[in-house]
C-alpha cells in the first residue's frame, strides 16, 4: 500500500509477452515491453526501499536489465523494425540504397523527359524501368523486363541505369544480411536471458497480484487483519467481496 501511495500503480505492461520467449521467430516489441518493465518495476521497488523494507527480497529477485534494455532500443524500433543505429554496416548499406535509389530516379526523369514517354517510372523485377507502348517499342534501348498483361505495354530498363540498378540491388542485398544478422543476434541475446526473463516474469505476477489486491481492497473498504493471539477471530461488519 506504501508503494503505492508514493510511486503511484505499478504498470507491468508486457508480462504477457513471456510467453514468446518459447517462441522460434517471437514478437521483439512485445520481449522489449517485458524487459522495460522488469526495468521500470525493479527502479521503482528500489526508490521504495526505505518505505517498505519487506520489499527487499522481490527488488532483489529482479535482474538489473538497464544495459540491456538500452543495448535493444538501439537496435530495434517501436514496431519490430531494425534501426539504423543497429550497426555502421547497416547504416551505411541503407544509406547506399538510397543515393542508388535517387540516381535511378533523377536518370529515369531525364530519359522519360526527352524519349517523350508519358508515363511515370515503375518497378519491375525489383528493378526501376520506363512503361513504353508496344507500338512505340523502338523509342528507348533498353532490356524488356515485363509486359503488360494486354501486351499494350513492355517495361524497358533503359541500358543507362543498367549498372545503377546493379548498385541498388547489391545495397539492398547488403542491407537485408545485415538486418537479418542484427534480429538474429537479438534473439541469441534474449534465448540467453531466457531463464532469468522467465523468472523475472514470474515475480512481476506476483507483484501484480498483490497490487490487485491492494487496490481491491481500497475500492471494497477492506481492512488488513494482521495476526493476533488467540484461536478465535471475531467479525463485525464483515462481508464476502462478491457477494455483496
Amino acid at each position: 500500500g506504501r508503494l503505492v501511495d508514493e510511486e503511484g500503480v505499478l504498470s507491468f505492461t508486457g508480462l504477457d509477452a513471456v510467453a514468446e520467449l518459447a517462441r522460434p521467430d517471437p514478437h521483439l516489441p512485445s520481449l522489449i515491453a517485458l524487459v522495460r518493465s522488469i526495468v521500470e518495476v525493479r527502479a521503482c521497488l528500489g526508490r521504495a526501499l526505505g518505505l517498505a523494507p519487506e520489499l527487499a527480497a522481490a527488488f532483489a529477485s529482479l535482474p538489473q536489465l538497464d544495459p540491456f534494455l538500452a543495448y535493444l532500443t538501439l537496435r530495434i524500433g517501436e514496431d519490430g523494425e531494425i534501426l539504423d543505429s543497429a550497426s555502421p554496416a547497416l547504416a551505411q548499406a541503407r544509406a547506399a540504397r538510397e543515393r542508388h535509389r535517387g540516381a535511378i530516379v533523377a536518370r529515369l526523369e531525364q530519359i522519360r523527359q526527352a524519349s517523350g514517354l508519358s508515363g511515370p517510372y515503375t518497378v519491375r523485377r525489383e528493378r526501376y524501368c520506363l512503361p513504353v507502348p508496344s507500338h512505340d517499342r523502338a523509342r528507348l534501348s533498353g532490356l524488356v523486363l515485363d509486359v503488360s498483361a494486354t501486351g499494350a505495354t513492355v517495361f524497358v530498363e533503359p541500358l543507362a541505369v543498367v549498372e545503377l540498378n546493379n548498385g541498388l540491388a547489391e545495397a539492398t542485398a547488403l542491407a537485408r544480411a545485415e538486418e537479418e544478422r542484427v534480429r538474429n543476434e537479438v534473439l541469441s541475446a534474449f534465448a540467453r536471458r531466457r531463464p532469468e526473463l522467465e523468472a523475472a516474469a514470474r515475480q512481476l505476477a506476483l507483484l501484480d497480484a498483490t497490487q490487485a489486491r491492494v487496490l481491491f481492497g481500497r475500492v471494497a473498504g477492506g481492512v488488513l487483519l494482521r495476526p493476533g493471539a488467540g484461536d478465535r477471530l471475531a467479525l463485525f461488519g464483515a462481508r464476502h467481496p462478491l457477494l455483496t
